[in-house]
């Protein structure tokens, strides 16, 4: 995932904001978490209900609503957010992770890989995440323990 995202799971009454980067620097860190309370005080303050007329899409929440949702967590790197998964799961249905890497430094070799990569885990229903360093290239393969299982048996062969 090559941007920030917000993963929702309303069964485990989960809510992230996810940025992709667990090296974030703490000023960013601290600059991400200002915009995010400032746009939560947005729409949890907007009376509007007409977007059109304010040029912002806006959402009213009624008390009750507002009292029901989960609490926004804010993680930084995929890691961070399998772990708030696995944490409300199952054993058996906790999330898994693969490391796939190489130690080429050609930029081609490492597109080739990564194409393959992205097409392995499309069709596994994984997700891909880049460690680019320059004496080593891991691609990550998350998932669900038994798509990973799938995977390591696959390429054992």
């Amino acid at each position: 995932m090559p941007i920030p995202f917000l993963y929702s799971d309303p069964t485990y009454k989960l809510l992230a904001y996810v940025h992709p980067n667990p090296d974030t620097p703490e000023e960013a860190r601290a600059l991400i978490l200002e915009q995010l309370r400032a746009t939560y005080y947005k729409l949890v303050t907007t009376q509007d209900k007409n977007p059109a007329k304010s040029g912002d899409l806006a959402i009213s929440l009624s008390a009750d609503e507002a009292h029901s949702m989960p609490s926004l967590k804010v993680l930084f790197g995929l890691d961070q957010l399998v772990d708030v998964i696995n944490a409300e799961l199952e054993p058996e249905e906790r999330m898994g992770k693969l490391a796939l890497n190489t130690q080429s430094r050609n930029e081609a070799e490492r597109n080739q890989f990564l194409l393959i990569t992205r097409k392995l885990a499309n069709e596994m229903g994984c997700c891909v995440d880049i460690e680019d360093l320059p004496d080593e290239y891991t691609l990550w393969l998350y998932g669900s323990r038994r798509q990973i299982g799938a995977l390591m048996r696959v390429l054992a062969h």
